[in-house]
């Protein structure tokens, strides 16, 4: 995406949903995983959108990690599936050949990552898998692969893992209660309280880490483990401020965050400030807990604006040449309709949902609110199917 003219290219050899990625280390190449039964891996240029290598039929279900080789070039990529035992497959991926694969464990993995030169591993070349309750290391020579646990000793305990990151040659995971543990070698070496929530997400740089949490705070840390910087998403703005992704660019002095409210956000490093006084780079509709989908869409009769609503509970006002939302307002409940009067100056929302979350949720409700400020003006709960206006400025619900 080119965030200042806001247009975007997209890659479109997937034939089912996209779920996992992996950039490579060196080139603009990236490896894509999607969700069927039997997924494919396509792995392609991210500047000419050429797909350069497919991997068929090694998966069952879905492909949601993967993770290249930061050594030799980048020439290995691992891929984990979802068949029962979470099959891990090893690619050559130029050549297009497998070197190596194995089944895992039964347990969720939650994230992958290759070895690094020294990373104490066993030797050779390896990567590391954490998820619920577990943490292994794996190496490979030739088309042998061996299999250690994570040692916690007395400085750890079992819990959720969630994300693996690097500190030199040292391994540092992510955790549901908000810790960050060191290793080194297979061994826990340290242990940091980071955020009062999860840890959702670790990106690492030569001159330390990045990490995101459930607790809407975004930090760098040292390579002391030592932290020197915070930023609250929700004094930025955030709607929805749990990170989920975050990258540090360390030269350019810029984090890249996403969040949980489908918002990208980017910031310095110097003082945290948000780098777009606007607001977010990105920002859009999100899921909740039922896998949230977009519905309602309506466009404004003389504005080039219109609106959308789904099951987020938030109604978007959006500019059709500038690209970007202009004005939003918290629903009460999921929401299946919207339509703008004749002039404009009203927009009536109809609530629904396919699963009752609250005792006041009450499909067929709906309501007029004024365009400009979101006022209630009026509200009902006769309406099933639809929701539009007349041209005499009556609102009609069915």
């Amino acid at each position: 995406m080119n965030h200042q003219d806001r247009t975007q290219r997209y890659f479109r050899e997937h034939v089912a949903d996209v779920v996992g990625m992996a950039v490579h280390p060196t080139v603009d190449v990236v490896a894509t995983g999607e969700a069927r039964a039997l997924p494919s891996v396509l792995v392609w240029s991210s500047t000419t959108l050429e797909c350069k290598c497919a991997l068929h039929g090694y998966h069952r279900r879905a492909v949601p990690l993967l993770a290249f080789s930061p050594g030799g070039g980048g020439k290995y990529l691992v891929t984990m599936g979802c068949d029962e035992l979470h099959s891990a497959v090893v690619f050559d991926w130029a050549a297009g050949a497998v070197a190596c694969r194995t089944p895992t464990q039964a347990e969720k993995p939650l994230a992958l990552i290759f070895s690094r030169e020294g990373s104490g591993f066993g030797g050779g070349t390896g990567f590391a898998c954490c998820g619920v309750n577990f943490l292994k290391f794996w190496a490979f020579s030739g088309k042998v692969l061996r299999c250690d646990d994570g040692r916690l000793g007395a400085k750890g305990r079992v819990q959720p893992f969630l994300c693996l990151g690097w500190q030199g040659s040292s391994l540092v995971m992510g955790n549901m209660d908000g810790s960050l543990y060191r290793f080194v070698g297979k061994q826990l070496d340290k242990a940091v309280q980071a955020h009062t929530g999860a840890v959702n997400c670790i990106h690492t740089t030569n001159e330390g880490l990045c990490t995101g949490g459930k607790d809407g705070l975004v930090k760098l840390w040292t390579m002391q483990l030592e932290m020197k910087l915070e930023v609250d998403l929700t004094l930025l703005g955030s709607l929805a401020p749990s990170a989920r992704s975050v990258e540090w660019d360390n030269e350019r002095g810029r984090i890249l965050v996403g969040t949980v409210g489908a918002e990208l956000w980017e910031v310095d490093t110097a003082e945290g400030k948000n780098l777009h006084p606007e607001g977010p780079v990105l920002f859009g509709h999100f899921g909740g807990h039922y896998g949230g989908e977009l519905w309602a869409l309506a466009c404004h009769p003389t504005l080039p604006q219109f609106c959308s609503a789904g099951d987020d509970k938030m109604l978007r006002v959006w500019s059709l040449f500038e690209k970007r939302m202009v004005r939003c307002n918290q629903l009460e409940m999921m929401s299946r309709a919207c339509a703008y009067s004749p002039d404009g100056k009203q927009v009536a929302v109809g609530f629904g949902a396919p699963v009752k979350q609250t005792a006041k949720q009450f499909d067929g409700k709906f309501v007029i609110m004024n365009a400009d400020d979101f006022a209630i003006v009026h509200e009902a709960r006769d309406s099933q199917k639809w929701i539009t206006y007349a041209p005499a400025l009556r609102c009609t619900a069915r």
